[in-house]
């Protein structure tokens, strides 16, 4: 093992007021000149209340921010799953290397032989692959593996606010990804709503006067991103220890080609799982589909594994936990525009 687990990743105690917001801005954030007059009229409250609930969880570090996600793949961007082999006295100079990397979005520590997990974004599989070589050259991790995937099932990240557990839903399914034609304009805003909204009572407002847009422009722009499939969604990005999801895995099944789509099936009606992929086995790690899985303890982690596994069918798998979080952050496209 290289790493216990973080002990500052403890979840923050939540007001019923905060859990409430943000059940309802992880799934989006009111594209509204006004946005806190909506949230505090779904949730009971008035405007000056919600904004002062969710500067509170701004600024204890349950949201990370609240902006565009968006498609790498649409932007004409790559994106890869790595792994490698990394010796633990070399920990510190991988962490140093690769935080220093926009590139490298999520990085994990796992209790598997491969257990260093992490994203990669690239504007081609070339710019990918070169920073992967630049960081098994200077850091010591081995025996990287670039994992494409196959088959996209699902990617919903959402962390059930209420007490009850976690019930199935509608996922949020895949579409065809086809790379956008993008004008500079387009790429400036881009630039721009995928940082964090400002903080006052207007935020499209002030984003508007940097892109020299009013605001029902920049509103109308956002929603077309969103219809058109390059934004994957806009609202609240959280980070899941502190929102009290303490635990997260994930479970890789090896599961034939032509059984994977039912196999998905069972799996991604459930929140707890947020992504599922298909990817190539390779050489000692026959596994082909891979979930992501959170909850808010090892207790409910373990209850969790075991109905997805059960539900899943007869197919060998192993859960790869994740014992540290290294880095995980937004991929920041079109810096130089």
């Amino acid at each position: 093992m290289l790493t216990a687990k973080d002990s500052s990743t403890v979840g923050h105690e939540l007001t019923k007021l905060c859990r409430d917001i943000l059940n309802i801005i992880q799934g989006g954030f009111p594209l509204e000149k006004n946005p806190y007059d909506f949230i505090g009229d779904a949730v009971g409250t008035d405007a000056a209340s919600s904004l002062a609930a969710i500067s509170s969880l701004r600024e204890s570090g349950v949201i990370r921010r609240i902006g565009g996600v968006f498609v790498s793949s649409r932007l004409g961007y790559t994106a890869r799953l790595c792994c490698g082999r990394l010796a633990e006295p070399l920990l510190p100079i991988y962490t140093e290397y690769t935080s220093a990397i926009t590139a490298v979005t999520h990085n994990y520590v796992r209790n598997h032989s491969y257990n260093i997990w992490f994203t990669v974004i690239g504007e081609s599989d070339d710019a990918a692959g070169n920073t992967v070589a630049l960081i098994e050259k200077n850091t010591g991790l081995k025996d990287i593996k670039m994992l494409k995937a196959l088959k996209q099932y699902k990617i919903r990240t959402y962390f059930s606010m209420n007490d009850k557990a976690m019930s199935p839903c509608e996922p949020q399914m895949a579409m065809p990804d086809v790379p956008h034609v993008l004008d500079f304009r387009t790429k400036r805003i881009i630039g721009t709503v995928q940082g964090d909204l400002p903080c006052g009572t207007r935020p499209y407002k002030e984003w508007g006067e940097v892109l020299d847009l009013s605001e029902d422009e920049l509103i109308a722009c956002i929603k077309e991103m969103k219809e058109s499939g390059l934004m994957r969604r806009f609202g609240a990005i959280l980070r899941h220890q502190r929102a009290g999801y303490t635990e997260n895995a994930m479970m890789v099944f090896s599961v034939p080609h032509e059984e994977a789509d039912r196999a998905a099936e069972t799996l991604i009606k459930y929140d707890e799982v947020s992504h599922c992929y298909e990817r190539e086995a390779f050489a000692d790690f026959p596994y082909t589909l891979y979930a992501m899985v959170h909850a808010r303890s090892p207790e409910e982690m373990e209850s969790q594994i075991a109905k997805l596994s059960s539900e899943a069918g007869d197919y060998g798998y192993v859960v790869l936990k994740s014992e540290k979080e290294l880095k995980k952050t937004s991929m920041k496209y079109f810096c130089e525009v």
